[in-house]
């Protein structure tokens, strides 16, 4: 956690009336404290306390893939397992897995989906669908600037 000074403290209590997220005015049982993101420290304003118990980092993270489900989470798999991580997948089938988890630490894991079930078409058609100035990003990968203009 990135500490504030006492001055920056005063800073932020004194004018505050209501919540950053909320905009719901500050109460004497719902009273003012200082809300710190709970995964990198960063200071993020000022909270109900109440709220700011009940708040929770994300425990999973989503890591989605396109036809996951075929070969690569094979791959995936073998090397999970060879850096000793613990993993729970859920089979369709016993050459299928719908999507397997891994834990990473104690509270936090990673949860490996496959989207392909969830989509009506191939990726490469929906791509086609769009028009140049929806990659708008592209000028950053200079292998792909090409492959779009």
């Amino acid at each position: 956690m990135i500490p504030l000074s006492i001055e920056e403290r005063k800073q932020q209590l004194d004018p505050a009336t209501r919540w950053y997220a909320c905009g719901e005015v500050f109460t004497l049982n719902n009273y003012k404290v200082h809300d710190y993101d709970r995964l990198t420290g960063q200071y993020r304003g000022l909270a109900h306390n109440l709220s700011n118990l009940a708040l929770k980092s994300p425990a999973i993270l989503p890591v989605i893939f396109h036809n996951l489900s075929g070969y690569d989470s094979h791959l995936l798999i073998k090397e999970l397992v060879n850096d000793q991580y613990d993993i729970h997948v859920k089979p369709h089938n016993t050459e299928e897995h719908i999507s397997f988890s891994t834990k990473v630490i104690s509270k936090f894991g990673n949860t490996f989906i496959d989207s392909f079930p969830f989509m009506s078409c191939h990726i490469d058609s929906l791509e086609r669908n769009l028009k140049p100035e929806h990659f708008v990003n592209l000028s950053t990968f200079s292998i792909l600037k090409n492959s779009h203009s």
